[in-house]
């Protein structure tokens, strides 16, 4: 019988569950085990919405690959540009090409492809299959509480020498936010927030769309917890950020602003970074930067790099061929969520 590629439905769940802990060798108290995040990662978008999914190929009734699909669009000045990330892509050993089919489908889903990171093994098989590098998403780290950081970090005869030089990094002051910026939190986002919400195409660089309910959709993640805020300036809503917390980390999961003023997404990034630094359980604050603007924004407010992965894009029809770069947040894929909490922290 052929391979056939379907939509993963509800009571796929458990075998999908034991397929990805065959194929990643991971037990019970992983993520990628965790029903209530699987849930949500696919099945609580309502038929037609423009949310996660994920699909199958089966051989003989039986899962012989599974993928996650986050859709995106690609916010350009020629207009939007249909896109998506890939997430959680495991296959049979002994099913050889079944995985390779599968990703090839989900890339004729959408115009254009993005993979952030991933697994050795899918890094190799990309490049054969269209996708190029065409950046790098790097992870930002500003501690805020080093002495709770250091009482809830894995012991071992380094950890001294983290606590001083994290003490010593938490000194750093964050940006300024002149009047009349400010952020306020909201429980969810609303029609009266669109404009905090809605993207425009700026020349700078590509970023990707954001909707009321995508936005609401990253909000009620089982495996955080999660804030939303928007950003004003008086009584002018200019733009929104999610934080996402785990355990003692605080991700700035989500920003943006409407500007192309590396002062005011400055102004974003603090106002941010206060807001992660107010929750008591935060000892860390971290953020990821793709753009320049964005990497500056992230310094000039005291995070310091400490990890980068590579950005993967597969654009078939060249619509992004020659264009600004790709503007990406934690939110625009998986990582906005996922946690080890043997490591815990960036710093």
């Amino acid at each position: 019988m052929s391979l056939e590629t379907v939509p993963a439905e509800r009571t796929d769940q458990e075998k999908i569950i034991d397929l990805l802990g065959l194929v990643f060798r991971v037990g019970p108290d992983s993520q990628l085990a965790d029903a209530r995040l699987l849930g949500w990662k696919i099945f609580s978008a309502p038929p037609g919405s423009e949310l996660p999914k994920g699909y199958l190929i089966k051989k003989n009734g039986s899962i012989v690959a599974y993928a996650g699909f986050w859709p995106l669009s690609l916010l350009t000045l020629a207009g939007p540009v249909p896109c998506g990330h890939a997430f959680d892509w495991a296959a049979r050993p002994e099913s050889v090409g079944a995985g390779v089919l599968l990703f090839k489908r989900l890339v004729s889903m959408a115009e254009t492809m993005i993979c952030i990171g991933g697994a050795p093994a899918a890094r190799r098989i990309l490049p054969s299959i269209g996708f190029r590098v065409v950046g790098q998403l790097d992870h930002y780290a500003r501690v805020v509480r080093p002495w709770s950081q250091f009482l809830s970090h894995t012991k071992n005869w380094k950890a001294p020498l983290r606590l001083a030089r994290n003490t010593v990094w938490s000194l750093r002051p964050l940006a300024a936010v002149p009047r009349p910026w400010s952020s306020q939190p909201v429980r969810e986002l609303q029609t009266s927030h669109r404009l905090a919400v809605d993207r425009q195409p700026v020349a700078a660089f590509t970023t990707c769309r954001r909707s009321i309910a995508m936005m609401n959709y990253l909000l009620a993640c089982p495996v955080a917890e999660m804030s939303a805020h928007i950003i004003l300036r008086g009584e002018q809503l200019r733009g929104n950020f999610l934080l996402a917390r785990l355990g003692g980390q605080t991700r700035i999961a989500d920003l943006w602003v409407q500007s192309e003023s590396a002062a005011e997404w400055s102004v974003a990034f603090s106002l941010a970074a206060r807001a992660a630094a107010n929750l008591c359980q935060t000892c860390e604050v971290t953020a990821s930067a793709s753009v320049d603007c964005v990497r500056t924004a992230l310094e000039q407010n005291g995070f310091r790099k400490r990890g980068s992965d590579p950005v993967l894009f597969s654009d078939p029809g060249r619509r992004l061929h020659v264009g600004p770069p790709l503007h990406l947040n934690l939110a625009d894929g998986d990582l906005f969520f996922l946690h080890d909490p043997g490591w815990p922290y960036l710093t």
